[in-house]
């Protein structure tokens, strides 16, 4: 801040000092100090006291300190304007054309780093919703059908074992229970193999609406229906 320095002590020589010199002291013991911000302050009180544009120059000076780009550029285009013989012209144009390509590139970072955190959100916004993804509505017939065709050859197995077993027992009223025992086992493995079969069949239908169209999936409902022998099936969306 020598400059202004210069100018204000040759412009005091002249006259008595008054508040504005007396700012502009407390503003250069403050800068040399490295308090930039009270040095700011100080600066821009004796300017409004005494718009002189070497203060100007200080301003730009204690702002660019402090990180203000924005306020040092103004203050050195203020200065160059407010002065057009200033003396190192041009040192001072290319401090501002340094300071543009500063304040540029914080920019860029800023607009980095805000599109950074927008993807950390969106990516944070994603993950909460898939965990509060309900669960699949076609695994519960897929599974259910699953478990019927198990059941069902279970049933069966035991059907088969029973029947054989009568065939082998000698006692004929212990033949016919054994007999009437598989009859009904076998009845209920084929209810279990149909239901289980259609309820699979359901499942993988619903399993490739899913992923051919998850909202239809979402709308679709499955409706089982068992006659005497007869099995009926269908999909609603």
């Amino acid at each position: 801040m020598l400059l202004a320095l210069a100018a204000v002590l040759a412009n005091a020589a002249a006259s008595p000092p008054d508040r504005s010199y007396q700012l502009f002291l407390d503003a250069e013991k403050a800068y040399g100090e490295g308090r930039a911000e009270e040095a700011v302050k100080l600066l821009e009180e004796a300017y409004r006291l005494k718009p002189e544009p070497v203060l100007l120059y200080n301003l730009a000076r204690a702002h660019e300190t402090l990180g203000h780009l924005e306020q040092a550029l103004d203050c050195y285009r203020r200065y160059l304007a407010a002065d057009p013989k200033a003396a190192g012209r041009g040192a001072i144009t290319a401090r501002i054309t340094a300071l543009e390509q500063q304040l540029k590139e914080r920019e860029e970072l800023e607009l980095e780093r805000q599109r950074a955190e927008a993807d950390a959100r969106a990516a944070k916004a994603a993950k909460a919703a898939a965990e509060r993804r309900p669960f699949p509505s076609w695994v519960v017939p897929l599974a259910a059908g699953g478990l019927g065709l198990v059941a069902g050859a279970v049933l069966k197995g035991v059907a088969i074992s029973e029947r054989g077993t009568a065939d082998a027992d000698p006692v004929h009223e212990t033949a016919l229970a054994r007999f009437n025992t598989a009859r009904t086992l076998d009845t209920a493995a084929i209810v279990a193999l149909v239901a289980g079969g259609a309820l699979a069949a359901a499942g993988l239908v619903w399993t490739l609406i899913a992923i051919a169209s998850p909202g239809g999936a979402q709308n679709a409902s499955v409706e089982l229906a068992l006659g005497p022998g007869l099995a009926l099936l269908a999909v609603r969306f």
